[in-house]
């Protein structure tokens, strides 16, 4: 009986050993953007589980460091090496088509994990959640909140990522919906709580009044509510974050950032797993998608709950 066995590779390229599809067993590739983004911990974590479940099963992952280019050869070799599934975490909406279509070429399995690339029709399936739901969800929380009135920014991740496009469209959906809310600023800060800390400090130096603020993200959330409070206007300026990561469900209980969104991850990457052992195996596959949902301080004790049992899990792995 052969023995269960996983590998997590936690380089950012690929060993030269043969991964080849063997007799019995399933070896399934995986390509993430990147390792410092908390919340692709969960991601990640979810796989791991997934596969360690699993009889038979070895799970590769590498990590492209947020470049298309890297990615495209991390499935060129996945090819190469013939496994029996790819799993592609896409770096950019437009730049990571390109991995897609060598997959499909090479006639392997390839589902995309939380985000899609713009030939994503062609790739086997989708795990993850709906952007721009996300974007509408966040924007009516913060849109009730302010009163349907006010002036709002938009802090946005690396531009051209599926979800900073999707969660965009998702805000002005809303927007549209109330003429009373302006949109006044909107810059990338590419996830980077610095960069949204410099981004917000420029805006609020302008004078010109901001009653929301929209982030793609929670470390983002975390850079312009610390611009706020430098400058004095906590309470006076409302932040939304994605993602209810450690820092930000504290804050929203301490009533001081506003919201975040709930992204389950660590079931993206869990069903991500499942449907590419299926799609290996030449078993019929669909796409899997986890519904967003808004947290803030009436429901964040129900949530922290969640968060605790998921952060416990990321230690086994992270």
């Amino acid at each position: 009986m052969m023995v269960k066995k996983m590998l997590l590779v936690l380089g950012c390229s690929l060993c030269a050993a043969s991964f080849a599809y063997a007799e019995g067993k399933i070896t399934i590739g995986a390509t993430i953007q990147g390792n410092k983004s908390t919340f692709m911990q969960y991601v990640v974590s979810g796989m791991n589980e997934a596969a360690k479940e699993q009889k038979d099963v070895e799970l590769v992952i590498v990590y492209a460091d947020d470049r298309a280019d890297k990615q495209l050869g991390q499935v060129d070799n996945f090819v190469a090496q013939k496994v029996g599934a790819i799993i592609i975490n896409p770096v950019d909406r437009a730049g990571s088509a390109a991995a897609i279509d060598a997959a499909v070429k090479a006639n392997i399995p390839i589902i995309s994990v939380n985000t899609q690339t713009q030939n994503q029709k062609i790739a086997t399936a989708f795990s993850g959640s709906d952007d721009v739901e996300a974007g509408q969800l966040q924007m009516e929380r913060l849109a009730k909140s302010i009163g349907f009135k006010g002036n709002v920014v938009f802090l946005h991740g690396a531009m051209g990522h599926d979800a900073q496009v999707s969660r965009r469209v998702g805000y002005m959906n809303v927007l549209k919906k109330y003429p009373e809310m302006k949109l006044l600023y909107e810059q990338s800060a590419e996830w980077q709580t610095d960069k949204a800390q410099s981004i917000m400090e420029n805006w609020l130096q302008t004078g010109k009044p901001i009653a929301a603020v929209a982030t793609n993200s929670d470390s983002m959330a975390v850079g312009a509510q610390n611009a706020i409070d430098a400058a004095k206007q906590r309470g006076k300026i409302l932040v939304s974050g994605m993602d209810a990561i450690p820092d930000v469900m504290k804050s929203i209980g301490d009533g001081v950032i506003d919201s975040t969104l709930w992204q389950d991850g660590i079931a993206q990457g869990n069903n991500a797993v499942k449907i590419a052992i299926k799609a290996a195996k030449g078993e019929k596959v669909s796409n899997a998608l986890v519904p967003f949902e808004v947290v803030e301080k009436g429901n964040i004790a129900k949530f922290q709950k969640r968060a605790a049992d998921r952060d416990a899990l990321v230690k086994k792995y992270f």
